[in-house]
């Protein structure tokens, strides 16, 4: 089991989470394929360059990939799941359809929801803001895809940043690589830490824009 508790119950006891999520840095590596409708997530040690987590997705049926390898992705209902290297699922992030405001789900392993993940506004294909609220439904922090800084009012909680660069562009893929950080301000085993993590792993899933200097890429390998 994760928790119990939430980020705002500061000097509360929280109960240990997989070690995994108590690291600081991450190294992490997006591959999109250019005639796929389908990302490869891949996150390692920033420290010892050792792979520790990997997404996968299950089939998304006809009709689903058609919508998203045009790029139509904000409100098509997804299921992937994150698991560590020896196969062992750490958490998983659902999304059933709509059409206003969607609501995603964050799992941990023993399939129990941690928090959402909402738009900030109630028009679904047009607001860049998004909130993280726990289970209870209480804020803990907002992301923008733009900047991709996780945080609540002056506090920031996690950022990714580097300079992303095509390693490899041609007609099959493209992959990026860039830093993910967790900030002091979120202490270790606190499960703000996993629902990072969740938006984190399905941000190709939640964005309907194209626009430039934006972190992570989304549908045929286009900015988002």
């Amino acid at each position: 089991m994760y928790f119990k508790t939430n980020s705002a119950s500061l000097g509360k006891k929280l109960e240990p989470m997989n070690a995994i999520f108590n690291k600081n840095n991450f190294f992490l590596k997006q591959q999109t394929g250019l005639l796929s409708v389908t990302q490869r997530y891949e996150v390692y040690d920033s420290e010892t360059k050792q792979q520790l987590m990997k997404r996968k997705e299950p089939s998304f049926g006809i009709l689903k990939d058609i919508l998203r390898f045009v790029g139509y992705t904000a409100s098509i209902p997804f299921y992937i799941t994150v698991s560590d290297m020896s196969g062992t699922q750490l958490f998983s992030v659902r999304r059933r359809f709509s059409l206003f405001r969607p609501n995603v789900k964050v799992f941990d392993e023993n399939e129990i929801c941690v928090g959402t993940i909402k738009r900030s506004a109630w028009w679904a294909f047009m607001a860049d803001n998004f909130r993280i609220r726990d289970a209870e439904g209480k804020k803990l922090c907002s992301f923008n895809n733009n900047l991709y800084s996780f945080s609540k009012s002056d506090t920031e909680f996690a950022h990714l940043s580097g300079d992303i660069k095509n390693l490899r562009a041609d007609l099959i893929d493209i992959t990026d690589e860039f830093k993910m950080q967790f900030k002091g301000t979120v202490p270790q085993n606190d499960p703000l830490r996993i629902l990072i993590f969740g938006a984190v792993m399905s941000v190709d899933l939640l964005v309907q824009e194209r626009a430039k200097n934006k972190p992570l890429r989304g549908g045929l390998g286009f900015d988002i």
